[in-house]
């Protein structure tokens, strides 16, 4: 019976670090955080066993209205924004998930906006 050892490494903060600064050493990545940091959009291909699709990022310090009708008319699908702790604590706001299932039993085309549990949204949780 063949048997195979596995080298354990402990990892460090150093293993850590290097690795990051080699990601974003990288031209792409580069590239990307300086469109960001200048208010530019970037473009993300999920993947193809994803959802074979191009999310398009931008800064919220740069959305305007003429830029959310452009990503509107152009981009289509969903819209978010991410948020600090501190928003979600000062206006005492839910999880959309959780606004949609109470707001269902008003209004059920909500239900078929619900995520599935662990899932990522891959269609699940738009009114198809």
């Amino acid at each position: 019976m063949a048997t195979s050892s596995v080298e354990l490494r402990k990892t460090t903060v150093d293993d850590y670090q290097s690795e990051t600064k080699s990601f974003l050493e990288d031209s792409s990545i580069s590239a990307s955080l300086t469109a960001i940091r200048q208010g530019q959009p970037i473009c993300i291909f999920d993947s193809l066993s994803r959802e074979g699709e191009t999310d398009v990022f931008l800064p919220a310090i740069s959305v305007d209205p003429t830029s959310l009708r452009k990503l509107r008319m152009n981009a289509g699908g969903e819209l978010y924004m991410a948020i600090g702790h501190e928003v979600v604590s000062a206006f005492d706001l839910p999880y959309a998930n959780d606004a949609w299932k109470i707001a269902s039993d008003v209004y059920p085309i909500l239900k078929g906006m619900n995520k599935i549990v662990s899932a990522m949204c891959q269609g699940t949780c738009t009114v198809g």
